[in-house]
């Protein structure tokens, strides 16, 4: 299947021909979180369909935004110089999040680079620490250093300096607002190793501050 093009000379024009395909910046916000055989991924856009799949994984490919190493796809360089446009877009949907019902699909990895994108990366400045989440079914990795964030999903780190375990609900409230003392004392958390690495942890991780999140936090007040 040709793909369509808006024949443009525009860098905005070239670049929704490469990314702006349905369920393309899926893939890449998937790929962010970790490269990932072809099965995960269809695992993960379970509506998307393995033809589709197919051949957006092989125009990504010739694109140069994504790599095939092994039996994993993974971003490439150019790939991952996606992420502050990815972070923006995801920032500007929680603005209209309200108008979509809330029956819709959740996954906290997916919430987490929004917490990432929303919160203050400035704050593990100096400090190299790793806090992994086993978050209901979700595990995954969040690395903290020197102001750089990266958060990976699948195999456990092997000696995280935090180790966490909660429910969706009760991640989605932290990075809402709800403190960690708050959690920990409510028995919504528990944390093995430094409690201070996941109190930092939320404060790199934290979604911005938007009416329509304030409401859910709100709506969450069995948790504080």
């Amino acid at each position: 299947m040709s793909r369509r093009s808006y024949d443009q000379h525009c860098g905005l024009a070239r670049a929704l021909d490469v990314i702006g395909e349905r369920w393309t910046l899926l893939i890449v916000r998937e790929l962010e979180l970790g490269g990932k055989r072809f099965t995960e991924l269809a695992a993960r856009l379970p509506r998307m369909g393995r033809n589709l799949l197919t051949e957006r994984l092989r125009q990504l490919e010739a694109d140069g935004v994504i790599e095939h190493t092994g039996r994993h796809y993974a971003l490439t360089p150019l790939g991952a110089d996606l992420r502050p446009a990815v972070e923006a877009l995801a920032i500007w949907g929680l603005r209209v999040l309200e108008a979509y019902p809330s029956a819709r699909e959740t996954n906290p990895a997916w919430a987490a680079l929004t917490m990432r994108a929303g919160g203050d990366l400035a704050a593990c400045t100096g400090v190299s620490e790793s806090c992994e989440f086993h978050v209901a079914r979700e595990h995954f990795v969040v690395h903290m250093n020197d102001g750089d964030v990266q958060i990976q999903q699948g195999a456990p780190t092997e000696h995280p300096d935090a180790l966490v375990r909660c429910e969706a609900i009760a991640f989605m409230a932290l990075g809402l607002g709800l403190s960690v003392s708050d959690a920990l004392e409510g028995g919504w958390v528990s944390v093995e190793g430094d409690p201070e690495v996941l109190r930092r942890c939320f404060e790199v991780l934290r979604f911005p501050d938007y009416p329509a999140m304030n409401d859910r936090l709100a709506q969450m007040g069995a948790l504080s």
